[in-house]
């Protein structure tokens, strides 16, 4: 026999599938939601040495300015669809600085800690010396970031139609650090010659920021749901 509250989680569940489709912009489940948008890398130190680029493939674009492309993008269209959003690193201001990696991402973290965040979302360019790994995973560091995740990764293999590299527990300073709901999103790999040109492409940059605002509005609804008092 099921319960009454199983049956009415998963009725609920349902339901925010099956309306998402629906909504003309997601604005209902995205609006007045505070969300920290983190463009990876980015770092100077106070001398102006580049401090954390990321990673820079020869005749491709660096990873620091990859993040900041997307994230620009995914800022654009969760503003559209009413949400509150900031971000750690804008195209008017690129650069970021801190006198280490480590403490700059500590910083982002905290940023997003004193904005009562959310969400906070890292983007992020990934790298193996096999040339033929490619695909997207999204990495969270605590129990109140898997939801999240699981609604980001799903969308993102849906959307680019990519390897899935699936919903991963690790350690990362960000991740650590952010007291909010928090993930890092690594959007395809630079050392795949086809996923990076991909990257740099501006329709596939679209492609991702439509995946991480469906997985956001998925996270929203889903925790209305669960909001509902069950009877």
């Amino acid at each position: 026999m099921i319960h009454q509250t199983t049956r009415g989680r998963t009725l609920g569940l349902f339901l925010v599938f099956l309306f998402l489709p629906l909504l003309s912009n997601a604005d209902s489940a995205l609006k007045g939601h505070v969300i920290v948008i983190d463009a990876g890398h980015g770092t100077l130190n106070f001398q102006g040495k580049v401090i954390n680029a990321g990673r820079r493939m020869k005749g491709r674009l660096p990873e620091y300015k990859l993040t900041l492309q997307i994230a620009a993008k995914v800022a654009e269209l969760l503003r559209r669809e009413g949400a509150k959003v900031y971000m750690t690193r804008t195209p008017a201001n690129g650069w970021r600085r801190s006198y280490s990696a480590s403490e700059d991402n500590r910083n982002r973290a905290t940023y997003a800690n004193d904005l009562d965040a959310e969400a906070l979302i890292s983007i992020h360019c990934d790298y193996d010396p096999r040339s033929s790994i490619r695909g997207v995973g999204t990495y969270y560091a605590k129990k109140n970031s898997h939801k999240l995740g699981k609604y980001i990764q799903r969308n993102l293999v849906k959307t680019l139609q990519t390897k899935n590299r699936k919903l991963v527990n690790d350690t990362y300073t960000i991740l650590e650090t952010a007291e909010v709901p928090a993930v890092l999103v690594e959007s395809g790999f630079l050392s795949n010659r086809k996923e990076a040109k991909k990257l740099a492409d501006p329709a596939y940059q679209a492609k991702i920021a439509k995946a991480l605002a469906n997985g956001l509005s998925q996270y929203f609804l889903s925790n209305q749901v669960a909001s509902i008092p069950q009877k």
